[in-house]
Formats: C-alpha cells, structure tokens, sequence
C-alpha cells in the first residue's frame, strides 16, 4: 500500500506508536515485560522489546532480579573503570558467578547471543544437562557452540528454551522481549512480604523474609545476605533450590532435588538429606551428604557420604569426614579433614588431605583414537547435491567406561561451517559415523568442498578430513525476479530523472522492461541494451499478464542467494522478498551465514503499481493504517510508503475487501495473512534489511 507520510520529524515517535507517555510497545511477551518493569527489573525508559541486548544489561536485570549484593573486584579487567554506567551491575553479575571475563575483558557492551544469554541464565539458575537427545529435533543443533552444548541442553530438557519452528537460533542476538520472557518463565514469582507467590516456582530476594513450610512444585531461587543467614524452614521444593551467595540453612526438614550452590561466597548449613552442587564461584558446606562440585568447595563439620569433584579444589575442614571422593580433571583434595577412599580419574589430581586408600582409575581418553575414512564422500552437482560419507574409530579405549562405551560429542563441518553435531556419541572399536547432508553452503562457490568430523571428549579432539570436487559448471539458473513488460507506445524520450537528463529517443513499438513509477505522470523502463530511465507514464502500456512462478525455490537455493550476494544486516534477522515466487523468506545470522528461519505466502503491487526493487531497512511501524472504507492491520515500513502489512478489510467489519495472495494485485506494498504480519511485528527488529528483488 502506498502511502504518503509528511512532516516525520523523529521516527522514534512512529516507533512508540503514538502510545500514551510512559506506556510500553506491544508485545508478545507483553505480561513478562510488564512484570520486569514493575519489579524494579527492568526501567520503563529502557523497554526496547526487539532490540538486542548487551552482556552489561542482562548483568543488570540479573542483579536488580536477585538483588544481589555482593559485589567482585573488576579491577583485573582492562575494559571496566569505576565510574561506567554499568560498572555495578557488572561487579554484582561476576559476584554472582554468572557473567566470566577472557583475556582479561569483560566486554560489556557486546551484543548477546542466545546461545551466550541462555549459558549465563542456566549458570544463575543451576540449570544442570540431562539429556543429551532433547536436541535432535532442532534443525541447527550443529550451529551451537561446543561450550555452550551443557547450557543450551539444560535449558531445552527443563522446557525453558523451546526454539520456534524446529531451530535455537544460537548465533542470532537475543533481543530483550525473548530475555525479559526468560527470566519471567524462570523466575516465576517473587516472594514478597514473607508470601508466597502463586507460581509453580519462585523467587527469594535477598532482604526479604522466608515463609515458613513453603510449597513449590518447581524450583526456589534464594538470594542471600552476607551478614545475616537466610532460614528456609520446611521448604519443599519439587526442583531445585538455588542458591546465588550469601548464607543460607535449611532446617525444619527440607526438601528438594537437589541444592545448587551457584554464586560466590555461598554458605550452606544443611542436615545432609538433600544432594548439594556447587557450579560456580564458591561455597562453604556443613552438614554432610553427597556433595559434586565444580568449582571451589569447604566442606566444614559433618560427614559426607560422597565428593566428587572435577577440576577444582575442595578444601576438608578439621572435623570434616569424607566416605568416598571422586577426583576428574585437575581437582585437588586438600586440608585437615579425612577421606576413607579416594579414586584419581586424572593422572593431575592431587591429594594432600589424610586419605586412608587411594586408588588410580585413570580414564584413557580420546588421544589415542584414530579417525580413518570408511566411505569416502561422493562429488556433488548443483542437480544432485546429497553428500554421504562414514568415517571409523579405532584404537580406542574404554577401560572403565560404563557399558564398554565413551560417551563424546561427534560435529561434522563442512567448508567450516557446522552441518550437524551428535550429542553422547557411543564411541567404541569400530564405531562408526555417517554425514548426510547437501555440497552446496554459504558464501561463494569454491570448487572443493572440505569435510570435517571432530570427535570431542573433554579437552581433548580428534579429527578427519577430507576434500571432493564440486561441479560448478552444472550450476542451476540463477535466482530471478518478477520482470513485467510493456511496450511504448508512441515515439517519447527518455529521462535519467523524471522529466530531466534527457537520455535518448525511444521509438514507437519498442519492448522494455518496466521498473517503477511516480504516480501516473512517469514510469521506469529497462531498454534491452540495459539503459534505465525514465518516460511518460501516458507512452506506455504495462502488460496484464501473470508472470509469477508457481514452485518455489528450495532451501539450499535461498540460502545460497542471500549469502553469495553478500547480504549484510545490523540484526540478526534479513528479510528477502522475492516478487517472482510471491514469498518474504526470513534469515537469522549473520552476512555470509544467513540461514531460512520462515517463509510466508505474499501478495505484492500489482504491474501497474510494482513493489520497487532494492535493498532497505525496516524503519517503523504503526498499529493500523485507515483508509476511510478499508483499512490494513499493523503496516511495517521499509521503503517510503512501502511497507509489510495486512490484506485490505472492510472498515467497520472483520470482512476482507480483498483476500488476493500469492500474485500481484496491491498498491505497492507487500500483503500477507495476519499470522505471518503478527510474526514479524513480533521477531523482526528496527533496522532489519529488507531485500525487494
């Protein structure tokens, strides 16, 4: 739909839709932003709902969820000065053990991904990996990092991540309605006043009063104070109970899954009746139990029934009495305390506490295995792009392993790019792995293609390439566009600007090529020599015929479009209207990278009025945009008055006035059923390129 806008002085304004001062955009995750605003989590003057967020701002809606009062000393990180706007909301998140710092840098104002912002929440929430398989469903599992593969498959086993149309997404930004929406299903509810929240989990704010004989069907999140201990009194939690600092103990009979300890300074008291995780930052334990502990750990007076420990110190205080101790990794046993047995997995684990027997069981590992090709890949064509080959495992060892099988992590990449990645592995002598997949990938078309599969257990890697032709010669026909003809008419001249740059005669009967138009007083042409101008709308006539194409192009055929022609966009998100086949295809990634998320059925402007070609951001939007006796719902403009939006309705009705899709017929702008229009006013940010072509 054409539509002219005049006196635009701050598109802000548009954006904001004309809501009422201090009101928020609509959203789908309206209810959590809501709530986040409303708990001093999140300010009303920095609701962006689909912008993307930052590691320094989820810090902040972390520590204001929390709040969390201790604070980490930054000063070993060169990019954070005392002073920075989020200085104390970064201190608070590093306290917290949630936000981590590389080579000395804490990058605040970095962008998110979802893969990094559901790492850092199942960090803060004690999220543990269950089930490895949860993953196979999602078409991009391959695209997650191997870092974040424990996280990501917590989050989805817990129900918390659910993907949208079989994908994760990893590598796109998370915007801030998908975070607050996050946290909001997480968090639950908040205890307040010593109530409890009429929510399946919750909440406990440091400062604020613990009910007694409290129920939950989900987990409990427990912020403690350094100074006073936090009592939790009878709790029975159905999940876990969290604990993110401060000092804590459970009496009066508790209950739960397990503790997980997942801050720094934490101190625990507990009876021992309750398994205890530490994940991050610190804790101090009394009590007893059966403790695992992947970061530093003080078990104080009690006696413990189990420890096992990876990669990390667990310090055993005078008094302290451990049955059974499991050291993986680098782990070190040390102290006054005692430990009956002790069992070294690593050949760098260490013992100096009184241990009365001690006994090597190290774990072999991968850096043995040998990767050999068993069938080597097959050569693809553009016509035939299916890709098979196997590879086999052998010298392995799997002394000690349950079953006779080493659980590991299997990726495969091609032209280095993941295609697909296979959790818990079995690995055995003679085990086997076989890619299926297509030869063609993003970016440009090299002649070979390099296959990589990377066996991982751990630290360690094991690796297998291997190289096959592609044939470029057997290319398909390139993607096109919806060309429409038309013929002039009478002799006309020709303009490089409307009316001016006069160019060249064109004679009467020459066909063309017709581009755009102003109104009805000039029309664009493409001359078959490739010239463009501009001529008299009334020396035309625009051709009626359909020239739409009914089949689609294929995935791979999309995909390897937007990423040959060097797509970029300031989102994670690009969009690709291809007028010929009548579709908007949605992108996530990034440029080179791009990957089909959504394809939806369009209508576009019909031969006399064309949707104009290009490539254009995605500007603002407004609720409705009124015609007197029609109306269309939620218009996003890209280009001018050209805008993504709604089949027309009768005004005053729910009544279509035109229900045309899948061919030309509207005013310019691109028409779409209302499900699609409400997911990309949904899932598309501001500034998201729009490709016309």
């Amino acid at each position: 739909m054409r539509k002219a806008i005049v006196g635009i002085l701050c598109l802000v304004t548009l954006v904001l839709l004309a809501l009422p001062a201090g009101a928020m955009p609509p959203t789908w995750a309206e209810e959590a932003m809501t709530f986040a605003v409303e708990h001093g989590i999140l300010d009303e003057a920095d609701c962006r709902p689909t912008d993307a967020v930052t590691r320094a701002e989820l810090a902040g809606m972390l520590v204001r969820l929390l709040r969390a009062e201790a604070r980490a000393d930054l000063r070993a990180f060169t990019d954070v000065q005392p002073g920075d706007v989020h200085y104390d909301d970064l201190a608070g998140a590093v306290a917290l053990g949630v936000l981590q710092g590389s080579g000395g840098a804490l990058r605040p104002q970095a962008t998110l991904t979802r893969e990094q912002a559901i790492t850092m929440l199942a960090r803060c929430f004690g999220v543990a990996r269950v089930d490895a398989q949860v993953l196979s469903g999602f078409s991009d599992r391959a695209g997650i990092s191997d870092w974040a593969l424990g996280p990501m498959t917590a989050m989805v086993t817990e129900g918390c991540v659910r993907g949208v149309n079989g994908r994760l997404n990893p590598q796109a930004a998370i915007t801030q309605q998908e975070l607050v929406q996050l946290l909001y299903n997480m968090a639950g509810g908040l205890i307040e006043d010593g109530a409890a929240p009429e929510s399946a989990s919750a909440v406990l704010r440091a400062g604020e009063k613990a009910p007694e004989n409290l129920q939950l069907s989900g987990n409990l999140v427990v912020c403690g104070a350094a100074d006073e201990a936090v009592t939790l009194r009878g709790v029975q939690a159905g999940g876990r109970i969290v604990i993110c600092g401060g000092k804590v103990q459970l009496t009066g009979n508790c209950s739960a899954a397990e503790v997980v300890c997942a801050g720094s300074g934490v101190e625990l008291a507990a009876d021992g009746s309750i398994p205890i995780r530490v994940v991050s930052g610190s804790a101090v334990i009394s009590g007893g139990g059966m403790v695992t502990a992947d970061a530093p750990v003080t078990l104080e007076s009690g006696t413990y029934a189990q420890l096992n420990l990876s990669g990390a110190e667990a310090v055993l205080a005078h008094g302290a009495q451990v049955e059974e101790a499991v050291l993986a990794g680098q782990a070190v046993l040390s102290g006054e305390g005692q430990a009956s047995h002790v069992t070294l997995r690593g050949s760098d684990c260490r013992v100096t506490a009184e241990a009365g027997e001690i006994t090597e069981a190290y774990d072999a590992g991968i850096s043995q295995v040998r990767a050999v090709v068993a069938q080597p890949a097959n050569e693809p064509t553009p016509g035939a792009p299916a890709v098979t080959t196997t590879v086999r495992f052998e010298n392995v060892d799997t002394t000690g392993c349950e079953g006779g099988v080493r659980r590991c992590t299997l990726s495969w990449y091609v032209n280095g790019t993941a295609v697909e990645k296979q959790l818990d592995f079995p690995l055995y002598e003679g085990a086997t792995a076989t890619l299926h997949t297509n030869g063609i990938y993003t970016g440009t078309l090299p002649p070979q293609l390099t296959i990589l599969a990377r066996l991982s257990y751990g630290d360690e890697t094991v690796e297998c390439t291997q190289s096959v032709n592609q044939h470029l010669e057997q290319l398909p026909t390139p993607v096109r566009t919806l060309e429409v003809e038309c013929t002039v008419i009478r002799n006309t001249s020709m303009y490089s600007s409307i009316g001016s740059g006069w160019m060249c005669n064109v004679p009467a009967g020459t066909y063309a090529i017709y581009i755009n138009y102003s109104g009805t007083s000039y029309g664009k042409i493409r001359l078959a020599d490739g010239r463009e101008g501009w001529v008299r709308w009334s020396d035309l006539r625009i051709s009626s015929k359909d020239y739409v194409r009914t089949t689609d192009y294929q995935q791979w055929e999309k995909e390897q479009f937007v990423n040959t022609r060097g797509y970029t966009s300031t989102t994670g998100y690009l969009v690709w209207v291809n007028l010929l086949t009548q579709k908007v295809n949605v992108f996530q990634g990034t440029a080179g990278n791009w990957k089909l998320v959504r394809t939806c059925a369009c209508c576009s402007g019909k031969n006399t009025t064309p949707t104009i070609g290009g490539v254009f951001k995605y500007q603002y939007r407004q609720n409705t945009w009124d015609f007197g006796s029609y109306y269309v719902r939620r218009p996003m403009i890209f280009n001018g008055g050209h805008a993504f939006h709604s089949r027309t309705y009768i005004k005053g009705s729910s009544g279509l006035l035109d229900a045309t899709m899948g061919k030309p017929a509207s005013h310019g702008c691109v028409r779409m059923y209302d499900a699609d229009v409400d997911w990309l006013w949904n899932n598309m940010p501001f500034g998201t390129t729009v490709v016309v072509y």
